[in-house]
């Protein structure tokens, strides 16, 4: 877990470490070092696996308030996602 300043595309380059539920419909640079990072580990971006509103999604507001992103991620082996029940923003 930590602050990766990463968008990660909801495209089905990435589907077997994120899934669908993330805000962005492209990757950054950032985003996609974290899938190939999460791919050559055996990891899972588990923060892009359960459905939420946005709101729940998001860990960064812009100062006016019109922009949401979603730049920081939990990522977990594999072999232990079933440990994760849910993940989200408060």
């Amino acid at each position: 877990m930590g602050d990766l300043n990463a968008k990660i595309e909801k495209e089905a380059v990435y589907q077997n470490v994120a899934c669908k539920h993330t805000l962005h419909e492209t990757s950054n640079k950032n985003g996609e070092w974290v899938c190939d990072y999460a791919i050559a580990n055996n990891m899972k971006i588990v923060s892009t696996y359960y459905q939420h509103k946005r709101i729940h999604k998001g860990t960064w507001i812009s100062t006016n308030g019109n922009k949401l992103d979603q730049i920081d991620h939990v990522i977990i082996d594999t072999k232990k996602k079933g440990v994760v029940e849910d993940v989200r923003t408060m």
